[in-house]
């Protein structure tokens, strides 16, 4: 009887010396030996006549039975008598065995045998092309993998060299990457164009990361190239209907701040520089690997323009799918657009932050992301009051060219003459020689130039512009007051 006599008998005293006399309990040989070297009879044709230890056999949960089942040694309990005792026996082997029951349980070297040998074993090429069932019983492995890997940090290269189910012109085989270049499918309108001649690991786009990291997969979103032709018929979006949008794109921010907190700032710049245009022709050329395709009549398209940072996004007619779809794939992430065009459909903003709720938001998130929007807007807009403000006093010193000669000192004769725009206050009628603005026309003395074309103070200097360019530069500098005009010799 296991309570009354072997229970207590299955563990043992081992004494050794380490400087003094030590004393712990281990497992007994017999109680070893049963767990690590008897082998009970295991469902399935594949496992039937493999010997594996009770160690590493398996009473799988119902969630680990539906996902890994065919890649487990799963105990066939029904060889052990009626219901009865099968329920005892199974009781009993997860309680005092320890036999595993749980997906969390599985180890690394476990994820690897099955990834790299029962996987491929059992759902066969012939299988994988014949049975969809088998083809989603293997990617679902795959997920509950890449699943169990987000959650551990250290990446074991073996991984890359596991031959996974690719589908590679129009059948389903099995590659590595040692073999060919292995794209994942994260973008399936612009993968669809090179399936016949591409090799493609199809999971959601979810896994995209992840999958690259452990088996060394390459996004296509990545690699695919794209060249948008288009007419140069376009015209802004309706005025209206941008104000509806840029009504919403603060709450697009929010949800994004959420998701990816460490890429807020980049978000914010994108979603502030998003340009939308109508264009009644648009096209687009795709070049991967040395393949081309050109794609007509697409609905959207969108190009960053790497002078100004802006986003140009253009739209055969202005629909809220397609202006979704193309916000979505500008901040990377294409599986929002269906979020996205909820949120942009007629509505009111109680409608919208209750859809941001349902996300997953909490009130003090929202508040946040509209609080550093409006930040945002309110540094722009100061910015850009700066801005008409250093034209006018570039505006101001036009005047200079017509100065007496004799108020002109040896240097403004010779074309060259220095400037001061304080923050405090700008020239209003004055003339200003050496540096210094004095009322009523009075000259102050002239203060020395250093051959550099700025003195000291952060002085600035203007020159002869009949016989010279400019370059115009704004900038702020430590010992100065917060804005300065810069007007360059060039």
């Amino acid at each position: 009887n296991w309570e009354d006599y072997y229970k207590s008998n299955s563990r043992a005293k081992y004494q050794y010396f380490y400087y003094d006399q030590k004393t712990k309990r281990i497992d007994a040989c017999w109680w070893y030996d049963l767990r690590h070297k008897l082998c009970l009879p295991l469902k399935g044709r594949y496992w039937r006549n493999k010997r594996i230890p009770l160690s590493k056999c398996w009473l799988p949960d119902q969630e680990t039975e539906k996902t890994l089942g065919d890649f487990l040694p799963v105990i066939d309990l029904s060889q052990f008598g009626d219901e009865q005792t099968q329920r005892e026996i199974e009781d009993w082997l997860i309680r005092e065995v320890g036999v595993r029951t749980q997906m969390a349980k599985l180890t690394k070297d476990d994820w690897y045998q099955i990834i790299a040998y029962h996987l491929p074993a059992q759902v066969s090429e012939e299988k994988a092309n014949r049975s969809e069932e088998c083809r989603k019983q293997a990617y679902n492995c795959y997920k509950a993998f890449l699943d169990w890997a987000q959650d551990h940090q250290e990446v074991d290269q073996k991984f890359k060299k596991c031959r996974l189910l690719c589908q590679y012109q129009g059948q389903y085989t099995y590659k590595n990457s040692d073999e060919c270049v292995i794209y994942f499918d994260d973008d399936f309108k612009r993968t669809q164009h090179f399936m016949d001649t591409i090799c493609v690991f199809n999971l959601p786009s979810s896994y995209r990361s992840i999958a690259e990291r452990y088996f060394g997969v390459v996004p296509v979103s990545k690699a695919i190239k794209r060249e948008i032709i288009y007419s140069d018929q376009r015209k802004p979006l309706d005025e209206q209907y941008k104000e509806h949008v840029n009504r919403v794109l603060p709450y697009i921010y929010a949800v994004r701040c959420r998701e990816a907190p460490k890429s807020a700032e980049e978000t914010l710049k994108k979603l502030k520089n998003l340009e939308f245009y109508i264009e009644d022709s648009l096209s687009e050329r795709l070049s991967l690997e040395s393949y081309t395709k050109e794609v007509s009549d697409i609905a959207w398209a969108f190009e960053e323009i790497k002078q100004n940072g802006k986003i140009r996004i253009y739209l055969r007619q202005a629909q809220e799918y397609y202006i979704a779809s193309a916000i979505a794939e500008a901040l990377g992430v294409p599986t929002q657009a269906d979020f996205y065009e909820n949120l942009l459909r007629p509505q009111e903003e109680k409608d919208i932050r209750k859809r941001l709720f349902e996300k997953g938001l909490n009130q003090s998130d929202v508040e946040d992301a509209l609080n550093r929007w409006c930040d945002n807007e309110q540094l722009e807009h100061i910015g850009s009051e700066q801005q008409e403000r250093i034209s006018e006093s570039l505006a101001s010193t036009d005047t200079i060219q017509n100065w007496p000669e004799e108020l002109l000192s040896s240097s403004a004769k010779s074309g060259e003459v220095s400037v001061r725009l304080t923050h405090e206050s700008k020239p209003t009628g004055g003339t200003t020689v050496g540096g210094s603005l004095q009322r009523g026309g009075e000259a102050s003395p002239q203060s020395e130039t250093p051959a550099s074309g700025r003195d000291k103070g952060g002085e600035l200097r203007l020159v002869d512009p009949e016989n010279s360019s400019y370059d115009v530069k704004y900038g702020v500098s430590k010992n100065l007051p917060p804005k300065e005009l810069s007007l360059i010799h060039i």
